[in-house]
């Protein structure tokens, strides 16, 4: 189904509760509902170093701004068949409800929780926002649903979503590093949705800084048809600074900052580069390790925020990175690493320990995507490592089916700046 189909879905499926073509649909034969999982209040420094308690049940309560704003859309668990929203209101609305439709049986409204959280920097100035959260479980995959969010008498527009499919082809955008630059990152988010994605990887320093609420606002102002209805991923930046405002507005399986999951013939890998080195090397390398090994997808691939590889970088990348998960990937055979960070585009030659490998059926081939909107940098020269290095804004295309995958690397002018098609690894 085309994103033109499914935004017809949205439309079709936006009526009131109480109208006559929504109360004449029939009911929903098993329907999805809400995921058991308790929802947990974040805090400063995130999941891997506690939280703040379980959040506030859903209660038919409005306060003076409860329309929902900032509607992100993720998954709790298996993509294929979980879904989730987050949004924000004003501190008092604890309605936090989504209405779910599949435009053929009358729709279903499943409660979430909702918590407060220090709206900028000072968490002593009084000033909170109130972030919601709906898990919904029981989805079908590759089927194509509509959702509001909010409650009765604040509801939001209805977003169109698609659940993963079990095969291919699929369409994944990638791209990172916002930092500041929401207006670049408008144009950056309206043409990755032209190509219309299943999925949107983000990889890291979405904010310049992650507990400011007015570059949240910019942000998901920028991002609008893109962050509620395309199903989003983010690997962690430095600049997110593991701030509670960022846990609370994301929504991703496991403690949300390293885990894996297919869409499709596409198995994810996402890390946390932002961890103390031991974790990293221990915690982290043994999860990679695992979740390379488990996955039956036909193609592997991993995202983190710090490259390995960098010409930019006066040490050729983070060696310590490179040391730690490089080996992993090399023995579980992944064919593509997406990172952020610098800001610019490059592409790797396929790489195997420490030197070119013969073809990208024998090597990893890492690419930067920093170029979502932060300031530019400058490639470095002649690094043996480097086959494209470009400066400017863009993002990438990776398409996958079980046979193949192409990435493509899209300027923010439409220009196509490189392209590559991936050989199968053996894996």
């Amino acid at each position: 189904m085309t994103r033109a189909s499914l935004l017809l879905l949205a439309a079709c499926s936006g009526s009131k509760p109480g109208d006559t073509a929504e109360t004449d649909l029939p009911p929903w034969p098993d329907a999805p509902t809400a995921c058991e999982d308790a929802i947990r209040v974040p805090v400063d420094g995130g999941p891997t170093v506690g939280d703040g308690g379980e959040a506030d049940p859903s209660e038919a309560v409005l306060g003076a701004s409860p329309e929902p704003t900032q509607v992100w859309l993720g998954f709790p668990h298996d993509p294929a068949t979980t879904a989730g929203f987050t949004w924000q209101t004003d501190a008092d609305t604890l309605a936090s409800e989504v209405e779910l439709s599949d435009g053929v049986h009358a729709p279903v409204r499943l409660s979430g929780a909702s918590f407060e959280l220090p709206a900028d920097l000072d968490p002593d100035d009084g000033v909170t926002v109130r972030l919601h959260e709906v898990h919904l479980c029981g989805l079908s995959p590759d089927t194509a649903y509509s959702a509001r969010v909010g409650g009765e008498g604040a509801w939001s527009e209805p977003h169109a979503f698609r659940t993963a499919p079990d095969e291919g082809p699929v369409r994944i955008a990638i791209s990172g590093d916002n930092n500041l630059g929401y207006a670049e990152w408008a144009v950056i988010a309206e043409g990755m949705l032209a190509w219309e994605p299943d999925l949107f990887v983000h990889t890291g320093d979405v904010l310049h800084d992650g507990h400011s609420s007015a570059e949240w606002a910019a942000w998901f102002e920028a991002a609008e048809g893109l962050a509620g209805s395309v199903p989003t991923v983010v690997a962690q930046g430095n600049h997110e600074e593991r701030a509670a405002l960022y846990f609370g507005h994301i929504l991703q399986p496991d403690n949300e900052t390293w885990f894996g999951f297919d869409w499709g013939p596409a198995h994810f890998a996402v890390l946390d580069s932002e961890q103390e080195d031991a974790v990293r090397a221990g915690e982290e390398a043994a999860f990679l390790a695992d979740d390379l090994a488990g996955t039956a997808a036909p193609w592997a691939f991993a995202t983190w925020h710090r490259p390995p590889w960098a010409s930019g970088d006066e040490d050729g990348g983070n060696t310590a990175i490179r040391g730690e998960w490089g080996p992993v990937l090399d023995e579980h055979a992944a064919s593509a690493v997406f990172n952020g960070h610098w800001h610019y585009y490059e592409r790797t030659v396929p790489i195997v320990g420490e030197s070119e490998a013969p073809s990208t059926a024998e090597g990893v081939t890492y690419v930067i995507t920093g170029g979502g909107g932060a300031l530019p940098t400058a490639c470095g020269e002649d690094a043996w490592f480097s086959a494209v290095c470009e400066v400017a804004y863009h993002f990438v295309i990776l398409d996958v089916d079980d046979a193949g995958a192409t990435l493509t690397a899209v300027g923010d002018d439409g220009e196509i700046l490189d392209s590559l098609e991936l050989e199968p690894r053996a894996r």
